[in-house]
């Protein structure tokens, strides 16, 4: 898979490579692999391998919170329609090709926040993109999404919260609104 080129995304593989671009919903089209090997009846291997394609979003996690906040159906109550969203669904960030679930949004901190950095010195997030990704993030007061690592990589010396800046991170996957757009799911 790695020969491929291929990006991991939870437990498939997906060619971002090979993507279709899907213009009327601002979308893009990863197609991808299903694989699984197993033990079959008493000596002998099964490898299976399905087709499967996954939908990427061009939208940052910051885009639909400025949508929502700009919608006056949506009112005072953007940030709880946009927990209903993000909260649960996955996110990939393209400087690291890495994808997180999006786990809780925290509205207090922002990319001027401070941290301890990998060797302990403090600096700002906004800082850190900078010196480590060349990224100058154009919201310094947007607020951060939270992911929680997974055991194995807090044992591997990974912090328990992972801290990531929404206008970097893209959406995947399709909302229920999508869903329901005849036009789109014809698209």
């Amino acid at each position: 898979m790695a020969k491929l080129k291929l990006q991991n995304i939870k437990r498939n593989y997906y060619d971002p490579l090979m993507r279709i671009e899907v213009k009327e919903g601002n979308l893009q089209l990863w197609p991808g692999y299903l694989t699984s090997i197993r033990a079959y009846e008493e000596d002998k291997i099964l490898l299976s391998v399905e087709v499967i394609h996954k939908f990427m979003r061009n939208d940052t996690i910051y885009a639909i919170a400025k949508n929502l906040m700009n919608d006056r159906r949506s009112g005072s109550d953007w940030r709880e329609l946009l927990k209903k969203e993000v909260i649960g669904s996955t996110v990939l960030t393209d400087y690291t090709n890495k994808t997180y679930m999006i786990d809780d949004i925290d509205f207090v901190k922002n990319p001027m926040s401070t941290f301890s950095a990998a060797r302990g010195e403090e600096t700002t997030y906004f800082e850190y993109y900078k010196n480590k990704y060349d990224i100058t993030i154009k919201d310094k007061q947007q607020f951060m999404l939270v992911s929680r690592s997974r055991e194995r990589d807090i044992r591997a010396g990974q912090p328990e919260l992972i801290y990531l800046i929404p206008e970097l991170s893209r959406a995947t996957g399709l909302t229920e609104r999508m869903r329901q757009d005849f036009k789109l799911m014809q698209a």
